[in-house]
């Protein structure tokens, strides 16, 4: 059974941390790009919420297993609050249980309880099942271009 657990707390441990950057590497990110510090930065920026998936049935150092993640980025601009979806990746173990619905659920339902107008996100078109995970839960493809400006941090 799936159990969502929101990170409001640190430290994690060396075996949350492993999990996390791996659940990172599966989006494409970079290797160790999810430490010590950026989970703490996140957790004191109230515009941000981690959220994990944990499985029930798995337990490793008294701590149930994390096999999901996921995260939301609220902004406020001049047409109201809005949020992002970022970094949903479920460990391979855990596919196809519905692992993926079960964050994004909790996601919208945070961003709902807070007032938000919309929340957007994106997601990469060789991740398979992606769309139909998306549009199922409500999500209408946009017709946009995505930019990104990087910063050389």
């Amino acid at each position: 059974m799936i159990e969502i657990d929101w990170i409001n707390i640190v430290p994690l441990s060396a075996r949350e941390m492993a999990r996390l950057n791996e659940l990172y590497q599966g989006l494409g990110g970079k290797v160790d790009a999810v430490t010590h510090d950026s989970i703490t930065a996140a957790i004191k920026d109230e515009r941000s919420l981690i959220l994990v998936a944990r499985d029930s049935e798995k337990e490793i150092d008294w701590k149930k297993e994390i096999v999901g993640m996921g995260t939301l980025a609220v902004c406020h601009t001049i047409s109201g609050g809005e949020g992002h979806i970022e970094h949903v990746s479920v460990h391979p173990s855990a596919r196809r249980k519905g692992v993926a619905s079960a964050i994004v659920r909790a996601l919208l339902r945070e961003a709902g309880r807070r007032n938000l107008k919309r929340v957007d996100l994106t997601s990469n078109p060789s991740r398979p099942g992606t769309l139909e995970l998306y549009t199922g839960l409500g999500f209408e493809e946009r017709k946009t271009r995505n930019f990104r400006h990087k910063l050389g941090r």
